[in-house]
């Protein structure tokens, strides 16, 4: 049992990698190489950076032979593990991948990203990236469940999603975020592996995938203009900018407050979940903060 958690014959391996690789290059141009091999549940009987690297060296140079414009991802790890990256450091590893990998999960569940650390491991990430010669960064899985047993509530999951894309979005190294997942893997309301989708079982949307869509429609294409403000005073205002348009996101920890609002250019006011109204183009406006970021679209800024 669990045979495809234990390392494989380097030349097997070899020659597996060639072969899919060789066959489905046409389709797929970004190939990564193991889950988790920091934790025992996927590397057995217990983790071991040098064979982990030497796994991900004949990996590379497989995929790279058959497809020498392929891109190759390193293992997303298990949480933001410096450690285990300064191994791999050492080892020389980052001479065989071309993107680091991460699983950006808290270390509980109950947790928001706030309070769980997310700023600070994200710093962190910025560190890990520039030590691998400012290699490109992809989330390539995290997510919160709503479980009855260890998870978060439906609203709480589209909060946690929300505010935990603006903040990597806001790290310019940080390329991709994958979302575990789309849709639950069963109906057990009591077991955690089977509530993190954006969806039930059944298809019926959660909270969260409006929230999703909305963060697709509002900074599609955008990238980070700046922070305003990361926490000070519980208070998060982040600025993000494609092209003459501008988009002013806010959210506030514990409690509610009022800001004013200068819309001195048409504006448009977005809930987290996409409800929208519009504010006129003169004077200024009250808005209530809150956990439930707020997102306001100003167009044709200057």
């Amino acid at each position: 049992p669990h045979a495809d958690k234990y390392m494989p014959d380097l030349k097997e391996w070899e020659l597996y990698v060639s072969r899919v690789v060789r066959r489905y290059h046409r389709q797929v141009t970004y190939w990564q190489i193991w889950n988790e091999p920091n934790i025992p549940t996927f590397f057995r009987p217990q983790p071991d950076v040098g064979d982990y690297t030497q796994l991900l060296k004949t990996a590379y140079r497989a995929v790279k032979k058959q497809d020498k414009d392929a891109q190759v991802l390193m293992a997303g790890l298990s949480g933001i593990d410096s450690g285990y990256m300064q191994a791999l450091y050492d080892a020389g590893a980052g001479e065989y991948f071309d993107i680091i990998a991460l699983h950006p999960y808290r270390a509980s569940f109950r947790m928001s990203p706030e309070v769980g650390g997310f700023l600070s491991d994200m710093k962190r990430v910025e560190e890990l990236s520039s030590m691998f010669g400012d290699k490109p960064v992809w989330f390539t899985e995290f997510g919160w469940p709503t479980d009855s047993t260890e998870g978060v509530s439906e609203i709480d999951q589209a909060k946690y999603l929300t505010r935990t894309y603006l903040m990597s979005l806001s790290l310019p190294r940080v390329e991709k975020i994958f979302w575990y997942d789309l849709r639950d893997d069963g109906d057990n309301q009591a077991y955690r592996e089977h509530n993190f989708g954006l969806m039930k079982r059944d298809y019926t949307t959660k909270p969260s995938y409006r929230a999703y869509k909305n963060l697709i429609t509002l900074l599609r294409y955008s990238t980070i203009d700046h922070i305003a403000s990361s926490g000070e005073n519980g208070i998060y205002d982040f600025w993000f900018t494609s092209g003459t348009r501008k988009v002013r996101v806010l959210w506030r920890l514990q409690g509610e407050s009022q800001i004013v609002v200068d819309s001195v250019s048409r504006a448009q006011v977005y809930t987290m979940l996409g409800d929208m109204r519009v504010l006129s183009s003169r004077g200024t406006a009250q808005e209530i903060l809150s956990d439930s970021p707020l997102f306001i679209v100003y167009d044709n800024a200057s």
